[in-house]
């Protein structure tokens, strides 16, 4: 009998771990252009792959068991954020009853510290969500609150300071991750 691992390319042998599948699409498409050989018994297994393979991306998804008992710390339309301490921000998304989760951002560490519960926030005003972070250093009495925001949930901004133009105080934010000392964007604040 001719095994689809076989058939397939050495490359596309990883098809075998049911973890790695996220776009059913695209495997489909794989199962049908890239066999090298063509015979009874491959395209009897390899129907028998993509039935497999539908039943796979038809299940529901669900919402990440980690995140079952726990409220969300914010609810915008459709989606719920859950706050994971000071490491990330999950997101569980309902898209027509399509159910998918995800980490939106990774937060950097800190060395040398550890997060505050209490004080740690998230929250949108209708632009931006805006999560607010309290770390204290150990040894050290105070929190250092640290600032970060996104409009889209994917391009994120670190708040670094405050600026002056023109005898005006602004905010001054810079992309997540960027090591410039420069802005990227700077917001006027109002008293």
């Amino acid at each position: 009998m001719v095994h689809l691992a076989t058939i397939l390319t050495a490359r596309k042998v990883y098809l075998w771990n049911w973890d790695l599948i996220s776009n059913c699409e695209s495997y489909l498409k794989l199962c049908f252009c890239e066999v090298n050989v063509i015979t009874k018994q491959s395209l009897q297994v390899m129907w028998l792959f993509i039935a497999l393979l539908l039943i796979a991306c038809d299940k529901k998804h669900t919402i990440p068991e980690q995140l079952q008992n726990k409220q969300p710390d914010l609810i915008i339309d459709n989606a719920e954020f859950y706050l994971n301490s000071c490491q990330s921000l999950s997101g569980v998304f309902n898209d027509a009853g399509k159910i998918t989760s995800r980490v939106i951002v990774t937060f950097p560490t800190r060395l040398m510290s550890y997060c505050s519960e209490e004080r740690t926030q998230l929250s949108y005003d209708g632009t931006y969500l805006t999560v607010k972070l309290c770390r204290t250093a150990f040894a050290a009495g105070g929190c250092g609150l640290e600032r970060y925001r996104s409009k889209d949930f994917q391009h994120w901004q670190e708040y670094i300071g405050i600026t002056w133009v023109n005898n005006e105080q602004y905010e001054a934010w810079r992309q997540l991750g960027s090591s410039s000392t420069k802005a990227d964007e700077i917001n006027k604040v109002i008293p």
